[in-house]
């Protein structure tokens, strides 16, 4: 990975989720010079509601563990606290998901699931 680290620019987009933010940490710790594009605040909050909050049961999915991540930005911060806080709205809406049907609960992008007969 000598040429990664070597590199002038990383530009990274991965998931807006706990786990992207813990790989730009990772690289980061590894002396990779990673930039973060479309993991922002304002990102997140334009398409949070595109994203997963049940498993394919239709449970809801657990809020991550917080964990020290100490290469974060400030802006990536604010975006991982989010995603990590019990309280927070990811939470809130995988609560109101769990109180629906399946058909009823909001999809994914990428599932199909048939209109209800």
């Amino acid at each position: 990975m000598d040429w990664l680290r070597d590199a002038p620019h990383v530009l990274y987009w991965g998931d807006i989720d706990a786990a992207g933010f813990e790989i730009v940490n990772q690289y980061r710790q590894s002396g990779v010079p990673v930039r973060t594009i479309l993991m922002d605040l304002t990102t997140y909050e334009t398409y949070e509601r595109f994203g997963a909050t049940t498993d394919a049961k239709g449970n809801p999915l657990p809020v991550p563990a917080a964990k020290m991540l100490d290469t974060l930005t400030a802006h990536e911060q604010d975006v991982y606290d989010r995603l990590t806080d019990p309280a927070g709205t990811r939470c809130a809406a995988s609560s109101r998901n769990a109180s629906r049907s399946p058909s009823q609960r909001p999809r994914s992008p990428g599932t199909f699931s048939p209109a209800p007969e």
